[in-house]
């Protein structure tokens, strides 16, 4: 099960991932990205702080986004482990925050 919120202001875009990011979820959360992207340009955050599980599609997906700009927000062992082999694999913009940021 995969939920998805999205928080669009001028300051930021804000995507809240709850659940499993695997299989078919992570097309959907590339859908909505590629949608709510295209209408904004502000900066992005991803918060994976309720996200459980990250297959190798879900890992391929935030790298895109890292690289794309996107700031990923973890807490969790599992989810900052994910995190670091992103940037490890690109090294552009955005950032590990090891906590959720209030909106």
């Amino acid at each position: 099960m995969l939920k998805i919120t999205t928080r669009n202001s001028s300051e930021t875009l804000r995507f809240i991932v709850e659940g499993w990011l695997e299989g078919a979820h992570v097309n959907e959360l590339e859908n909505c990205w590629q949608t709510t992207t295209s209408i904004t340009s502000a900066p992005m955050l991803v918060d994976l702080t309720d996200v459980t599980f990250i297959d190798d599609g879900g890992k391929q997906l935030l790298t895109r986004m890292h690289e794309q700009g996107a700031e990923l927000i973890a807490t969790d062992i599992m989810t900052k482990q994910v995190v670091e082999e992103v940037e490890k694999t690109y090294s552009g913009k955005g950032a590990v925050k090891n906590e959720r940021q209030q909106s």
